[in-house]
């Protein structure tokens, strides 16, 4: 069987959401690894923490900075209820497919 491991050093990976529950435990893998990592996220703009209100990135136009020398997107945003200004489908739906438009 061929080694199939992938040398990700040499890899950029922004994680949206990446303090949250799910976040957090990619986040800590990818540090294993070495891995370079950007942290998207609402709560706080220190080290290589991103702030990003998804429910404001719904162009691929929005993301374009963010995503300069980006090898890697995960995508882990994710809201159990709405609250003022996030929706469901802001979150869920606008924001991703901007991004992945943004990505293409």
């Amino acid at each position: 069987m061929e080694n199939t491991e992938i040398n990700t050093t040499n890899i950029k990976v922004l994680v949206l959401g990446g303090n949250g529950f799910i976040g957090r435990n990619i986040v800590a893998k990818l540090r294993l690894q070495g891995t370079q990592i950007r942290i998207g996220s609402r709560k706080s703009t220190q080290g290589n923490i991103v702030n990003v209100r998804m429910q404001h990135m719904k162009k691929p136009e929005d993301w374009l900075s963010l995503l300069q020398d980006i090898n890697v997107v995960v995508n882990s945003v994710g809201i159990l209820r709405e609250r003022r200004g996030e929706t469901y489908n802001d979150i869920h739906t606008n924001s991703p497919a901007a991004l992945a438009n943004a990505c293409a």
